[in-house]
């Protein structure tokens, strides 16, 4: 069986927290596939009176 890395659970937790944090503020949050993930987690559209900005960021 494949082992389970001690910081995944401290991991998760950051970037659930972090998502919820910037949809509970009308942005778009997208998560970045594991397989796909060279530093970054989440791509952020940013939102502004119910429409994207076209800003953009990678956390």
């Amino acid at each position: 069986m494949a082992g389970i890395p001690e910081g995944r659970r401290v991991g998760r937790a950051a970037v659930n927290a972090l998502r919820g944090l910037l949809e509970e503020h009308d942005h778009v949050v997208q998560e970045i596939d594991g397989q796909n993930d060279f530093g970054e987690d989440l791509y952020v559209t940013f939102g502004e009176d119910g429409r994207t900005t076209g800003d953009v960021v990678k956390v």
